[in-house]
């Protein structure tokens, strides 16, 4: 159901090497992303508690050593994962790209 009320779609890491988001309160696993958001496995031994209304600027390392700097409000924390809303750096996660006479969306890029 929740699938079905997105704009964008959302791109899931399970099962697969799944992006790092480096901030200052610490390294966290990206469980989904999307041009909009992402969401973030945020349990982990002496971090810092993420909390809801906060702006993270971090950067978001992909495992192809492609790395980008973004910035988002946290707009929900849930047991052991945070979601938040990009408000900064997304035009560098997917961006439109030329293909032909028009530009389409190229999706996530790395």
């Amino acid at each position: 159901m929740e699938d079905a009320r997105r704009a964008r779609p959302r791109l899931s890491f399970a099962g697969r090497p799944a992006p790092r988001l480096e901030t200052d309160l610490g390294t966290y696993e990206v469980v989904d992303l999307s041009p909009e958001g992402m969401r973030i496995r945020t349990a982990r031994p002496g971090q810092r508690v993420i909390t809801i209304g906060e702006v993270l600027r971090a950067t978001l390392h992909f495992p192809a050593d492609r790395a980008v700097a973004v910035e988002g409000r946290v707009l929900r924390v849930s047991g052991d994962e945070a979601a938040f809303q990009l408000e900064g750096g997304q035009e560098r996660i997917a961006s439109p790209a030329p293909a032909g006479p028009g530009l389409r969306r190229s999706g996530l890029l790395w």
